[in-house]
């Protein structure tokens, strides 16, 4: 019989031991899970806060690209200007010296 009771006493003890050591692990995992969900939440906000700035960066680089492309298009369209003048000036002195020419010669 104190056979028999010290075995009830071992295998009591053993599962009492089996499940603190269930609980603990449960703990971990459930923890383990809670740091997982966190980390995945704070790798998503990091994502998409990566996204935003850039798109900012896009938008500013796209206005930049604009602006130096106006710039452009003014001096281009004030060349053409410039070239039209020359032209009209060139043509003007051309007829002025026929003129001249045919009335003194």
């Amino acid at each position: 019989m104190e056979n028999a009771s010290a075995t009830v006493k071992d295998v009591t003890a053993t599962i009492i031991a089996q499940r603190m050591e269930l609980e603990n692990k449960n703990k971990t995992i459930t923890m383990l899970q809670k740091a997982l969900n966190e980390q995945k939440e704070l790798t998503l906000y990091h994502a998409k806060e990566m996204e935003k700035e850039e798109q900012r960066r896009l938008t500013l680089l796209k206005s930049e690209h604009e602006e130096t492309v106006k710039r452009h298009q003014c001096f281009i369209d004030q060349v053409i200007s410039n070239a039209k003048i020359i032209l009209y000036m060139g043509s003007f002195i051309i007829v002025h010296v026929y003129i001249f020419s045919y009335c003194y010669t």
